[in-house]
């Protein structure tokens, strides 16, 4: 399978940057202020359990992350999470093309392509710590979907679906936390509780057809979602790489797999005094196309009905502001652009991204 590794190997490049040497300035002992402890200790500090209301806000991640953070033996932490996604004219590999040009770009003349795509998630994720080292956690959601689409005699329609997406759960481990340091594992998986078997009659009015494979709520298989992440912290803030997978195990019983996906994030967080903070992150992200196929879907009818479609790599900036409120719960937002998009075949690319999201924990 064809595929470049040129947005992977640019965010490992940039989580090293973002994870190296990065410290505080050296103090003397002349120094006015070298009797004060130091912001990074004043603020790690507020972690203990003399200090449960008082936490630093950059201890979690940007939005647009998940598996970032543990908690200590009994905590609870409920957190909304929303994310809407806009997908507007095709690309063939890292060229943008008209809709005309898309219908003919593979060899194939296709009589639908899809001009417009939006879809917002509303994610509800809950987390418990049954001891300081095994944080458990669960992440029902429900997608919308929306989808422009043009046939080759210059007609449009509009397909919709939505409802719950594929649950997602497992347990995050702490396996190791320094004073300014920690690792953290994401034992992660996902149960098929989206529908991929809904129809619509706007492509063929009259007649029910399958939506494609974008249109889709769920893998359709369970699904392993490991994880690795770090985290530093510093006197004006903190850092942090994470590295997720999701791995469909087996075939649906619509007779094709999603393909694995792949992404590595770094981060770099400023403090902006004791309740605010802002981010930039770099995520490279691969996704490879799906095996199999389903049976209902005609693959010379739209690019959304192939198969090896479905792949590419990008690379995406993120930009976020947390704020840590006075009840000691979180709003966290982060605007995500895409600065590289490499996708194979015929594909809708992706414009942009927001995440926002509000947590309490007790």
């Amino acid at each position: 399978m064809h595929r470049q590794w040129n947005s992977v190997g640019l965010v490992l490049l940039m989580a090293a940057l973002c994870g190296g040497s990065l410290h505080a300035s050296d103090t003397r002992p002349g120094d006015p202020d070298v009797t004060q402890a130091s912001l990074l200790e004043t603020a790690m500090e507020r972690l203990d359990d003399d200090h449960p209301h008082a936490p630093r806000p950059d201890t979690h991640a940007p939005a647009g992350l998940m598996g970032d953070h543990a908690h200590k033996a009994g905590e609870m932490m409920a957190e909304y999470k929303y994310m809407t996604m806009s997908m507007d004219d095709n690309r063939v590999g890292r060229t943008t093309v008209s809709d005309a040009a898309a219908a003919m770009a593979s060899g194939t003349t296709f009589m639908v392509v899809g001009t417009r795509m939006h879809m917002d998630m509303h994610m509800l994720h809950v987390m418990y710590a049954p001891s300081d080292e095994v944080t458990l956690y669960a992440m029902p959601m429900w997608t919308s979907v929306t989808m422009d689409h043009r046939r080759m005699n210059g007609t449009t329609f509009r397909t919709h679906n939505e409802g719950f997406d594929d649950l997602a759960a497992g347990a995050l481990w702490l396996l190791d936390k320094a004073d300014s340091s920690e690792w953290i594992a994401n034992l992660g998986f996902s149960v098929p509780t989206g529908d991929i078997n809904n129809t619509t009659t706007r492509a063929m009015p009259g007649m029910e057809t399958r939506l494609p494979y974008p249109m889709r709520l769920g893998s359709g298989t369970f699904d392993a979602r490991p994880g690795l992440t770090w985290k530093g912290y510093r006197d004006d803030g903190s850092h942090g790489v994470q590295f997720q997978a999701d791995l469909p195990i087996g075939t649906n019983y619509r007779g094709y797999s999603v393909g694995n996906s792949y992404a590595i994030n770094g981060w770099y967080s400023w403090l902006l005094g004791e309740r605010w903070s802002t981010s930039v992150r770099f995520e490279g992200l691969l996704r490879e196309n799906f095996s199999g196929a389903d049976p209902d879907l005609n693959p010379a009818m739209a690019p959304m009905a192939r198969t090896d479609m479905r792949g590419g790599d990008a690379v995406n900036l993120g930009i976020g502001l947390l704020i840590l409120l006075k009840d000691g719960s979180r709003l966290n937002a982060e605007w995500v652009n895409p600065i590289y998009q490499d996708l194979d075949g015929v594909q809708l690319e992706t414009d942009a991204m927001f995440f926002v999201s509000w947590s309490k924990g007790w």
